[in-house]
């Protein structure tokens, strides 16, 4: 994947990557950084960024890295939204094996 916008050539294809790849960057500082913190506050932190389904991907890290537990932020949608929309934090608590933390707004 390129980075560079031709300035003669403008492509959608070409802003979609660079602003994937600005996207990307960005959640890499932020994890390093959050990770960082977690470390200097004594705990065993790491992070690591991973392309693919979220669900599966967060079960495969949790497998992976055999943490003791899993702590993630939750929107706060209601039943109804929750039917139709589905909801990453309700599938982690319900349908997988570890521990669940999560935050409020």
């Amino acid at each position: 994947m390129g980075s560079h916008i031709p300035i003669d050539q403008p492509d959608p294809m070409y802003a979609a990557v660079a602003v994937e790849d600005s996207l990307w960057t960005e959640a890499k500082y932020k994890t390093e950084e959050t990770a960082s913190k977690l470390r200097e506050a004594g705990y065993s932190s790491a992070g690591k960024l991973m392309n693919g389904h979220v669900n599966e991907i967060l079960s495969q890290a949790m497998s992976e890295s055999e943490a003791d537990v899993l702590i993630m932020g939750a929107q706060g949608h209601g039943v109804i939204h929750r039917l139709m929309l589905g909801s990453t934090s309700l599938h982690q608590v319900v349908a997988e094996p570890y521990s669940v933390f999560l935050l409020r707004p």
